[in-house]
């Protein structure tokens, strides 16, 4: 057990000297989550509208398909 606190201590401590700090995380959630919502939108636009901001289907469905963490 102290062998696993002691390793979870040196991976927080490997954490900040990385420079990950809370309002990087912040921002990394944020930016996840407007992802998350804009492929969820992205899914519910029908043909016509998808052909006014320049996509087919398939590439729509490409971009939907992506996984929140994905750029």
């Amino acid at each position: 057990m102290a062998q696993l606190l002691a390793h979870r201590q040196s991976d927080i401590s490997c954490g900040a000297a990385r420079g990950l700090h809370t309002t990087d995380i912040s921002k990394l959630l944020k930016v996840w989550q407007h992802r998350f919502n804009s492929r969820r939108q992205l899914r519910e636009l029908d043909a016509r509208l998808l052909n006014d901001i320049g996509l087919d289907t398939r590439a729509a469905q490409r971009e939907a398909d992506k996984p929140f963490w994905v750029a």
